[in-house]
C-alpha cells in the first residue's frame, strides 16, 4: 500500500487491476501502454531515489482517502445506481401518466461547499485534499460520497478542475459535483484560461521568465503531489463538458465576488482565469 509500482496495461486481469488502482490514486503516469514503455518507466523511476522517497511518503495516505478505501462511498454509489434504475423504469413504464412532483423544499440543500478552500467565510464549508485547521472536510474532490444528493445550494471551486485528467476523471468529477448540488443550485467554477495564456505567450515583450510562470500556471507548480494539472480549458471546451454532464444556464462572468483568490488573478494586468457559473436543472421525481 505504500510501495510505488509500475503497471503494464493489457488484456489480462493483473494488468487491468493494477491500472485501475493507479488510476484511482491519480498515478496514471506509472501506467505503461507497452513493454518498451514499461522498461523505460522502470529504469527512470528506479534511478530517481528522491522521487521514490516522495512517493513512499504520501502513497499510503493518498490511497486511504481514495475511492479504493471508501466502502461507504461504494455503497452509496451502488444505492444511487439502483435509484437511477428505478427512475429510468418509471419513465419507461409511463410514469408521466401517474403525475410528477417537484423536490420538496426540505430536500433542497441550503449549505455551501468551497472545494479547495482554506479561507474561513460564514456559510461556507471548506473541502480540501490537504489538512488544515480551516478545512471542514478532508478528501478527494472526485469523491463526495459522504454527502447526500441535493445537499448544497452553491458549490465553489477555483483552479481545482484542471487537477483532474480530462479523458477519464473530468466527467465523473463534474457529475459528482452535480449530484450533490441542490435542485436549481449553482456551480461557481474558475480555471486557468488557455486562450489568455496562448495570447500572452506569443505577445511581443513576453520574457522567458514570463513564459516560465505561464508554464507553471498551465502544468501546475509541482509543489506537492496534488499540484499537477491534467486538463486545460477555454470557454468553449469547459462549456461543452458542463453541457454533456447536464448543467444548464452556463454563463461566463468576470468575478464571483466571494473570495480573493485565483479566480481574481491577473498577469501583467490581464485576468488569467476563466470564471463560469452553471446551474443544476430543477429536479422532478416520479410520483409513485
Amino acid at each position: 500500500m505504500g510501495v510505488p509500482v509500475i503497471v503494464l496495461a493489457g488484456e489480462q486481469h493483473a494488468g487491468r487491476v493494477g491500472m485501475s488502482i493507479l488510476h484511482s490514486v491519480g498515478l496514471d503516469e506509472y501506467i505503461a501502454g507497452n513493454e518498451d514503455e514499461y522498461i523505460e518507466k522502470a529504469i527512470k523511476l528506479s534511478g530517481d531515489i528522491e522521487k521514490l522517497a516522495q512517493l513512499r511518503s504520501f502513497l499510503r495516505d493518498r490511497m486511504a482517502v481514495s475511492p479504493l478505501c471508501n466502502s461507504s462511498g461504494f455503497c452509496l454509489s451502488l444505492e444511487n445506481a439502483y435509484r437511477e434504475m428505478w427512475k429510468n423504469w418509471c419513465q419507461i413504464a409511463g410514469c408521466e401518466n401517474k403525475g410528477r412532483l417537484t423536490v420538496p423544499k426540505n430536500m433542497e440543500g441550503s449549505r455551501k461547499l468551497h472545494i479547495g478552500g482554506i479561507t474561513r467565510k460564514k456559510g461556507w464549508e471548506n473541502f480540501n485534499a490537504l489538512p488544515d485547521v480551516t478545512v471542514d472536510h478532508l478528501g478527494d474532490a472526485a469523491d463526495l460520497s459522504r454527502f447526500e444528493d441535493n445537499t448544497f445550494k452553491d458549490i465553489y471551486a477555483s483552479h481545482v478542475l484542471e487537477h483532474f485528467e480530462y479523458q477519464f476523471q473530468l466527467k465523473p468529477v463534474l457529475a459528482e459535483w452535480l449530484r450533490v448540488l441542490a435542485s436549481g443550485g449553482t456551480l461557481y467554477l474558475s480555471v486557468p484560461d488557455m486562450d489568455v495564456f496562448a495570447e500572452i505567450w506569443n505577445k511581443n515583450g513576453t520574457t522567458d521568465d514570463n513564459r516560465f510562470f505561464i508554464m507553471q500556471m498551465i502544468f501546475g507548480g509541482h509543489k506537492d503531489s496534488f499540484d499537477y494539472h491534467y486538463s486545460g480549458f477555454n470557454e468553449a471546451i469547459l462549456s461543452q463538458y458542463l453541457k454533456e454532464i447536464g448543467y444548464v444556464d452556463i454563463c461566463r462572468v468576470s468575478d464571483f465576488g466571494f473570495f480573493n483568490d485565483t479566480s481574481c488573478m491577473k498577469f501583467k494586468g490581464v485576468p488569467v482565469s476563466l470564471n463560469i457559473t452553471a446551474r443544476k436543472p430543477k429536479i422532478e421525481i416520479c410520483a409513485i
